[in-house]
């Protein structure tokens, strides 16, 4: 049996749980395992094995036996941190000596083949800084399709998406939300959105466009769904779904990003029209992930110009252009789940990650 440690602070997106998930229930031969610093503050229903800030000494205990056994491949997942801080982190602190080596000697993971995963904020800002410290501390780098093109000499390993077959457990067909067999046209189309992060999700843009969209089609409705805190706290994953389920229309981001977020597959595979920048991603990347752009169901929007009036109408004519034609979005929307469920399928992705690992 062979086996993977997935390291992380909280596991955005719960990506790394979830690849665990689909290795551990689609592959024979291997087993993996997520040691979190924290429980992920969106509550996904798919749990990290070890919560190490909060986990019982039995808990730990179990992790540690598990990791002294031997490990055949280290990942270790970005957080948002500067370069400085960040290795610092690992290199000290209970991340790292306590969840993986549990205080003991790291010669111990010296046969381990190690990655890092870079998803975030912090490498977009800081790729050259992290490109050096990764060659001293890793033999590979794993990233988001978005960020492949900052990784060292272009060589790191573009992970594009999640395993997905199910939102909190219901099954993909079952999410057809507004658009299932047997429901009406809609009276209203319903735009929602998700500002997780104002500036990086373009969501005054977006606002801006639905508005202008709405002087002329007064059917269309528009909805924030979640954010980054309501209340002291965040919105729960499952309540985000039942939400944006309600909806017709979700537009992900308007972003010099240009990546496909989670929530952006989660909303095609829930049957929502999704709407999202996509420039940063190379065609060559969609390839080498066995995908092809063309055959993408998501409505990908032109880059940002930092011109606001001419991003707002970029938003309002994408937009515009598929609410004014109400007939062809079930057949739209259909073909996104069914290309969410044909990409994203657990035991396809499951063999796809561990082939890019070799």
């Amino acid at each position: 049996m062979r086996k993977i440690l997935f390291v992380t602070f909280q596991d955005f997106a719960n990506v790394s749980t979830d690849i665990a998930w689909a290795i551990n229930n689609h592959l024979e031969g291997w087993e993996a395992k997520v040691c979190s610093c924290i429980p992920h503050p969106f509550d996904y229903p798919r749990k990290h094995d070890i919560d190490f800030d909060f986990s019982t000494p039995e808990q730990k205990g179990d992790m540690e036996r598990w990791i002294h056994e031997g490990i055949d491949v280290l990942i270790w997942a970005e957080e948002e941190k500067s370069p400085h801080f960040y290795y610092s982190f690992y290199g000290s602190e209970h991340a790292y000596s306590n969840a993986i080596l549990f205080g003991r000697n790291r010669l111990l993971l010296s046969n381990a083949k190690k990655f890092i995963f870079h998803a975030g904020v912090s490498y977009r800002n800081y790729s050259e800084q992290y490109n050096e410290l990764d060659k001293e501390w890793f033999d590979g780098q794993i990233l988001s399709p978005d960020l492949w093109r900052l990784s060292r000499e272009l060589e790191g390993i573009s992970c594009f998406g999640k395993p997905m077959i199910d939102l909190d457990g219901v099954p993909l067909p079952d999410r057809w939300g507004p658009f299932s067999p047997g429901r009406m046209e809609p009276k209203e189309i319903v735009v929602c959105h998700s500002p997780t992060d104002y500036g990086h999700k373009g969501t005054e843009v977006i606002d801006a466009a639905v508005a202008r969209v709405q002087e002329y089609l007064p059917h269309v409705k528009y909805r924030h769904i979640g954010g980054p805190v309501h209340n002291g706290k965040h919105i729960p994953h499952s309540e985000v779904i039942r939400q944006r389920s309600e909806c017709h229309i979700y537009i992900d981001q308007f972003s010099e990003i240009g990546g496909i977020g989670m929530s952006a597959l989660e909303a095609m595979g829930g049957g929502l029209i999704t709407l999202c920048t996509t420039h940063m991603i190379p065609e060559s990347i969609w390839k080498a992930s066995g995908l092809s752009s063309s055959q993408c169901p998501l409505i990908s929007m032109p880059a940002p110009t930092r011109d606001k009036e001419v991003d707002i109408q970029a938003v309002e004519s994408a937009l515009s252009g598929i609410c004014s034609r109400p007939n062809e979005m079930p057949a739209l929307a259909m073909s996104g789940i069914q290309w969410v469920m044909k990409n994203m399928d657990p035991k396809r992705f499951a063999e796809r990650f561990i082939i890019s690992l070799r």
